[in-house]
């Protein structure tokens, strides 16, 4: 969608109204910049986040939905009062508490994820210390055998250093 930037100056009606036909002095403080959007069939038409300057936004919305009212005008005259979007701009639209629960579920259904995750990762960690360990001591006893195996054939009699009976 094309947009361009454009600054001007903005007289509300009812200051023209107050000057009776006669010209009106500029200041500063009548000074505005605003975006403008390009709509296929209406031109440019300026686009402000200032409340009640140039056209009521709902009027827009409604004409840029309903290709029939094209030529319609969206100007209208601020009168001060709140207008309630119509229910034509909220159709199709969810509310926010639907929006809000999917979310939650979405957010739920992540962390179970990620405890099962952290749980199958745990449970990894301690199987393989289990075989660490269990691996550590089948060394630990080869070792030994291979310590007493040593000793036996140093000790021609078969007794160990400082012992009595080959049984002991």
């Amino acid at each position: 969608m094309p947009a361009r930037y454009a600054e001007g100056y903005f007289l509300s009606s009812r200051a023209i109204e107050a000057a009776g036909g006669r010209d009106v002095q500029l200041t500063s403080s009548d000074a505005h910049a605003w975006v403008e959007v390009y709509m296929d069939g209406m031109g440019w038409i300026p686009v402000d986040v200032t409340p009640g300057f140039y056209y009521d936004t709902y009027a827009l919305l409604q004409m840029a939905q309903v290709p029939g009212d094209i030529q319609r005008t969206a100007a209208l005259e601020d009168s001060g009062e709140e207008v309630d979007a119509p229910d034509s701009l909220h159709a199709g639209k969810r509310p926010d508490s639907e929006v809000i629960d999917q979310l939650k579920t979405a957010v739920n259904i992540l962390w179970g994820i990620l405890l099962v995750v952290l749980l199958f990762k745990g449970i990894g960690i301690v199987l393989l210390e289990f075989r660490h360990l269990i691996t550590e001591r089948r060394l630990l006893g080869i070792l030994e055998l291979r310590q007493d195996g040593s000793a036996a054939l140093q000790d021609p009699s078969g007794l160990r250093a400082g012992t009595l009976h080959p049984c002991e």
